[in-house]
């Protein structure tokens, strides 16, 4: 047990001991082989903590919605430090979601330096938006180019069978036209 020589002093001995066993376990290293698998297939990563990227889509067209709203109600400034609060909530005097550095201020910010941020987050979004729609694109064109390969395949196919039906055909009535003639003639 390796880790047992690398333990901290901040956990008891039996606890890290407990943690090693279980780390050096079958079964854990089967379930972290699967979800290390299953993570590399994710379109993109998740580094959002314990949100998935679905909630935290829903809180950003929540954001913008109320941003929305407060830009068509006239008013002349718009504080996205405290949009961000009414939505995501506030934790021990931060804001939440963002970490330890950004505090909410009290007072009001510069309207324009926050219509700005906020501009440039929409665009980065619908950026990261055009990305995602061009990626699907190409993927649709990369599945559009092998499909028509595929007709293409089975029109010479179709075009042979149909040649080669011909053939035989022509060769039965000439077969038909013989024995006709011969049996006839017998």
């Amino acid at each position: 047990m390796t880790g047992l020589s690398k333990m901290s002093g901040k956990v008891e001995q039996d606890e890290w001991k407990s943690m090693c066993d279980w780390f050096e376990d079958p079964d854990f290293k089967k379930i972290s082989a699967t979800n290390a698998k299953n993570r590399t297939m994710l379109p993109y990563p998740h580094t959002g903590g314990s949100k998935s990227n679905h909630i935290r889509a829903r809180e950003m067209d929540k954001m913008k919605e109320e941003r929305r709203r407060r830009i068509d109600s006239g008013k002349t400034t718009v504080n996205e430090e405290d949009i961000m609060g009414n939505i995501l909530g506030k934790k021990a005097g931060y804001a939440k979601g963002l970490g330890y550095g950004v505090v909410p201020s009290k007072a009001s910010r510069n309207s324009q330096s926050s219509v700005n941020t906020s501009l440039l987050e929409e665009l980065r979004q619908y950026k990261e938006d055009l990305q995602n729609a061009n990626d699907q694109l190409k993927s649709q064109e990369a599945k559009l180019q092998s499909y028509e390969e595929i007709i293409q395949t089975q029109d010479t196919q179709i075009q042979s069978l149909v040649h080669s039906n011909q053939v035989i055909e022509k060769i039965l009535q000439e077969f038909l036209v013989w024995k006709q003639k011969y049996s006839g003639s017998a």
